[in-house]
């Protein structure tokens, strides 16, 4: 008698138990990777949040990623403002405006509300949306109804909550590198928080190494500065919302564009970048929903900047004056 085949054979039992046991093993894994720390985004991201919920709030605070944490520095622009004005720098890597709202909102509902915010994300950053990350990363679970109801991004938000519920996919980069043997993310993984105290340090030290090495070459160009300028819906909705909360709270807006790199400036002239950027930072000022400090790009060399956006500590400290004293003038005189 001929044997059944493994087909018609088939016993869901063992099926059953193999999917018990893949379960288990990816509990265990997760339960395991639970007591490992996390990376240096996620960390300075929660480090911020706690942060303003407990300090006092600032007279003039900047909101932005890392171009805008690594440019503008608290004491600089403070020296050029009355004595005892407390700025502070709430710029986070890897952010975009959509922080900005759930940032400000978290501190009004701590009775921490900011005289003045100075938006100074990259502008690159109202083009793209960073859900994910904001769900992922950022936010606490009474959160989530209205980053799905206002981020206009709903599988991306909720990918976001996938990876807050879960270690490795919230890591999934870092892991793959390291299971390939590679450096990548993981070399950052560990580094402190970047203070300002830390950042002036560490960009120092870097200056110091391109002195004796010389700076090398950078890599091609990233493709998001060939997009064009056509705002995100989620953007406009979530900073349409920081804008409101401002104002019933009283908090003025100003707005700051930060300088471009040479190479990227070329890059967005032929797509009709800036015009469009300009059309946008006007229509917020013709509202009164902003006080302009700088619209037009100030376009720099290369060898202004470490890479394509950051800026490196001579054009930091440079730009943080320059904003300290634009700043000095516009909260002196009358609103």
């Amino acid at each position: 008698m001929a044997r059944p085949s493994s087909t018609s054979n088939f016993d869901d039992r063992r099926l059953t138990r193999a999917v018990q046991y893949t379960v288990l093993i990816l509990l265990g894994v997760e339960l395991a990777l639970a007591w490992v720390p996390e990376n240096v985004m996620i960390r300075t991201m929660r480090w911020m949040r706690a942060l303003l919920d407990r300090q006092p709030a600032a007279a003039v605070q900047i909101q932005g990623d890392s171009v805008a944490q690594g440019a503008l520095f608290i004491d600089e622009i403070a020296d050029a403002l009355p004595e005892s004005t407390r700025v502070w720098n709430a710029a986070l890597q890897g952010s975009g405006p959509e922080f900005t709202y759930f940032l400000l909102r978290r501190q009004l509902a701590h009775g921490r509300a900011p005289r003045a915010i100075v938006i100074a994300h990259s502008p690159h950053t109202f083009v793209t949306q960073r859900m994910g990350v904001l769900a992922g990363a950022f936010l606490a679970w009474d959160e989530f109804p209205a980053a799905f109801l206002h981020g206009h991004h709903f599988f991306d938000t909720l990918y976001g909550v996938l990876c807050k519920l879960s270690f490795t996919l919230r890591h999934r980069e870092e892991l793959s590198d390291a299971l390939r043997g590679r450096r990548g993310e993981l070399q950052t993984w560990a580094a402190p928080i970047p203070t300002q105290g830390w950042l002036r340090w560490h960009m120092g030290l870097d200056e110091e190494k391109w002195a004796r090495e010389g700076k090398g070459p950078l890599p091609p160009l990233h493709p998001v500065y060939r997009e064009k300028f056509v705002l995100d819906a989620g953007e406009r909705d979530l900073f349409g919302r920081t804008i409101a909360l401002a104002r019933a709270h009283n908090i003025r807006v100003f707005w700051l564009t930060l300088p471009e790199h040479e190479a990227v400036a070329a890059a967005r002239d032929s797509i009709g970048f800036a015009p469009a950027y300009y059309r946008f930072v006007d229509s917020l000022a013709a509202r009164g929903e902003v006080t302009v400090l700088q619209r037009d790009f100030e376009v720099l060399p290369a060898s202004d900047f470490s890479d394509y956006t950051h800026l490196r500590l001579p054009a930091a400290l440079k730009l943080s004056r320059e904003v300290g004293r634009k700043l000095a003038a516009e909260l002196s005189g009358p609103r």
